[in-house]
């Protein structure tokens, strides 16, 4: 089973990835320096944070055609 498909629109995947120490927050976790403030760091990791780029739009309306792509090789 694929866990993976629909995450975008699942309000459980982003509440559940809001908890977990994600790649890019374990680089901010090994590049935090004693001058950084604490109080400011501990609320970017457990900030909301919105991700969005163009690339996403793209990437939605080209998925069902990129999938069947896939389907069709393997």
């Amino acid at each position: 089973m694929n866990h993976s498909r629909g995450q975008a629109a699942s309000t459980v995947w982003f509440i559940e990835r809001q908890w977990r120490l994600t790649s890019s927050r374990f680089g901010k976790v090994i590049r935090m320096t004693e001058k950084m403030d604490v109080s400011k760091f501990c609320e970017s990791l457990l900030g909301e944070v919105s991700i969005s780029s163009p690339a996403f739009p793209h990437g939605k309306t080209q998925e069902p055609e990129a999938l069947h792509a896939l389907e069709n090789v393997s």
